[in-house]
């Protein structure tokens, strides 16, 4: 079965989330926490980052550490993005789902679950 890690970056409150099926949710506070979860990160199949706990200004360093993982990004915003503002985080990965709310996350990992296998 492939593994989808689900990030919360930032400010985010993790337990705001769903409860989502084929994933682990992993809190990351700072961009440098990313190491501690190295491993687990390197052994998945796909990584969904829920950047709703980052300002434009953090969003950089988020990039930057984000960069390094050796699997397929996702950016995830649950509200709306406007097309138009920086989106360093989704730059470095494969793209930005935004405006869905949080429940949409229940749809979107075991669809990438299913692809990644």
């Amino acid at each position: 079965m492939s593994n989808v890690v689900v990030l919360v970056l930032g400010a985010a409150d993790p337990a705001r989330l769903p409860e989502i099926e084929a994933a682990q949710v992993l809190h990351v506070p700072e961009p440098s926490d990313l190491k501690r979860h190295a491993d687990l990160l390197a052994s998945a199949s796909a990584v969904v980052a829920v950047s709703d706990g980052i300002d434009g200004s953090e969003a950089p360093d988020w990039a930057a550490a984000l960069r390094e993982l050796p699997v397929p990004l996702l950016e995830y915003r649950s509200g709306p993005w406007d097309g138009e503002d920086p989106a360093p985080v989704a730059a470095v990965g494969r793209g930005l789902v935004a405006g869905f709310g949080l429940e949409a996350l229940q749809r979107l990992v075991p669809l990438l679950a299913r692809r990644s296998r």
